[in-house]
């Protein structure tokens, strides 16, 4: 899809990148980030894997938009780049 090479059941975008999902796996109502957006806030949680940024939600899903990078260019920042993020 669009040069990119999709694995067998792959949740993609339209773009052929990967959704990345979290799911409130302890049902505590808190995802947690794996990646952070620079100029966002996010709450820090503490859990088995130690300290991490987090969303309060049950589940959350983004892509990194038709350049499939993250953040401008790259950049880390979510403001003016094409990454769609459900928590916004």
């Amino acid at each position: 899809m669009n040069g990119v090479a999709i694995k067998k059941g792959a949740l993609v975008d339209p773009w052929g990148g990967e959704y990345l999902i979290s799911i409130d796996s302890d049902y505590d109502n808190w995802t947690q980030q794996f990646f952070s957006y620079t100029d966002l806030t996010y709450t820090s949680k503490t859990g088995g894997s130690g300290t991490f940024p987090a969303v309060q939600a049950a589940a959350t899903a983004s892509s990194w938009g038709k350049d499939n990078k993250f953040g401008t260019n790259g950049d880390s920042k979510y403001k003016e780049s094409d990454d769609v993020i459900s928590w916004q």
